[in-house]
């Protein structure tokens, strides 16, 4: 939740999240809404439902606000299969699903955002935003040199390689990214970048800002409008582009089936009260797909549930395995990168260790009784051991692309391991399951192996329940969902009782 210091502004949205179609807002939520109409400043971040919306706000802010805009082209390349030699081609290769485009329309002082994940580790990962500085030597029939980006977080880029201070601001020097173009044996290379002055709301889920702009017109499916009106911390950062009164009503609406999983779902537990005696009286841990621990390791130092914490399980690090564990003073940790996840002599799990992102990190305190231990393979899962009960903890993240045949094959090895070790054990992770559209397939498996699944809210903005908890043994276990401002996903409290 982003709205940590303005709870009537938070208590709206909560009612914008779950409003159906067919509901009416009320009139006081009417008049909130209608209190954020009028100018707008064309600096803060405007949001639209459409691509072609976002296309020409950009063209008309560098227009405004820049001179000497340069058009930059990109090269693309033809590839000898036998030598992988690179050519240069005359034309584009114009029919692609590139993500580099062909051409960028840039200039000192605009707003951009990264479209290609550079450096996870380094937090130039995509979506993230800036303001271009400087463009080095620019000329109409070759790419830049360099094109230098003061990043809105400053934690961004701290280790690249090209830096530098640019009238007294932190600037990171972005070279030509290359990307090979599907169906075809061609490379392009071109700078990593699009103007953003405007986003998609699709593009700006899971960001936080102090102001910006929301236009609701053209919203055309559910949860859009109430992922565009969350994105600031306070009603008084939030402008409304005019909209009809009786329009407003049609635009703000969620998923159905949401709402209905919600209330045909058993609440197994009730809310946790965070008393000091009752977590003396119990192990408490913290879960979190993260989605980047460099860029929000601060985020969790200074959350004082993660603070309390005993044990902070995480998913998503987007962290390669030179990364050292970030440092939490009491808490030791063990970090697993995709690329160490998965075995080098089977073509698949080749395929997935390559893949981007993914990671998963465990850290305790040092007072704990903990114990890693070495019971996976093929899995993005890190399993600990509180050896005082005898309880084994398995956090554990499957990417979408991992198919759910194998990724069960393995499960059960993993499943099979602790229970011959233990009848108390809990698995939490990230399964990219929605359990309340349906997406069954892990739960099920889970179930038929005695455990049950304790979760049974939305745990991400865009409503879904992707992050499970199952427990086998461990009576009385109680999950509660605890909002961040910094995720698209919540985190989640789990506190075992200490019996």
């Amino acid at each position: 939740m982003r709205q940590r210091e303005d709870g009537m502004f938070a208590e709206l949205l909560n009612r914008l999240r779950v409003k159906q179609k067919n509901e009416s807002l009320s009139s006081s939520d009417k008049e909130t809404l209608q209190h954020c109409f009028g100018d707008s400043p064309d600096e803060a971040l405007h949001i639209y439902s459409t691509n072609a919306e976002v296309d020409t706000f950009n063209k008309e802010m560098i227009m405004k606000q820049c001179t000497e805009s340069k058009l930059i082209e990109a090269q693309d390349f033809q590839k000898d299969k036998t030598s992988g030699k690179l050519t240069l081609k005359k034309v584009h290769c114009s029919k692609s699903d590139a993500c580099l485009p062909i051409s960028i329309l840039l200039a000192e002082g605009a707003r951009v955002m990264l479209i290609k994940n550079e450096d996870t580790a380094d937090g130039l990962v995509n979506g993230v935003m800036g303001t271009v500085i400087s463009i080095k030597d620019f000329s109409p029939n070759s790419l830049p040199s360099t094109i230098y980006v003061h990043f809105d977080n400053e934690r961004v880029g701290r280790n690249a390689k090209v830096q530098k201070l640019i009238s007294g601001k932190h600037c990171v020097g972005l070279k030509p990214s290359s990307e090979d173009i599907p169906l075809s044996n061609c490379v392009r290379k071109q700078f990593p970048l699009k103007l953003a002055w405007a986003c998609t709301i699709h593009k700006v889920q899971g960001l936080t800002v102090e102001e910006c702009v929301v236009d609701l017109n053209k919203c055309f499916t559910y949860g859009q409008a109430y992922v565009a009106l969350s994105r600031v911390t306070s009603k008084s950062g939030l402008h409304i582009e005019s909209i009809e009164a009786e329009k407003i009503d049609k635009k703000i609406f969620c998923d159905p089936d949401i709402v209905k999983g919600v209330s045909e779902m058993t609440r197994f537990l009730p809310e946790i009260e965070n008393t000091a005696e009752e977590h003396t009286q119990s192990f408490q841990i913290m879960y979190h797909n993260i989605q980047g621990l460099q860029t929000h390791a601060e985020d969790i130092k200074q959350n004082p549930d993660f603070r309390s914490a005993d044990y902070i399980c995480l998913t998503e690090t987007w962290a390669n395995q030179e990364f050292s564990c970030f440092e939490m003073m009491g808490y030791d940790g063990f970090h697993l990168p995709r690329s160490l996840a998965f075995e080098d002599d089977n073509s698949y799990y080749s395929f997935l260790k390559e893949m981007q992102h993914g990671g998963v990190g465990v850290f305790y305190k040092l007072s704990a009784e903990t114990e890693i231990c070495n019971l996976t393979s093929n899995l993005e899962c890190i399993v600990f051991k509180i050896t005082s009960r005898n309880i084994f903890v398995a956090t554990v993240y499957r990417t979408q692309r991992y198919n759910l045949g194998k990724f069960l094959e393995n499960m059960e090895m993993l499943i099979c391991k602790l229970e011959d070790l233990s009848e108390n054990i809990v698995v939490i992770g990230d399964f990219n399951q929605d359990i309340l559209k349906g997406g069954c397939t892990v739960f099920n498996f889970m179930s038929s192996k005695g455990f049950r699944q304790l979760v049974s809210s939305p745990t991400t903005e865009g409503g879904t329940l992707i992050d499970h908890v199952y427990v086998k043994g461990c009576l009385d276990t109680q999950v509660a969902i605890i909002p961040t401002y910094y995720s698209y996903h919540e985190a989640l409290k789990i506190v075992i009782p200490n019996d």
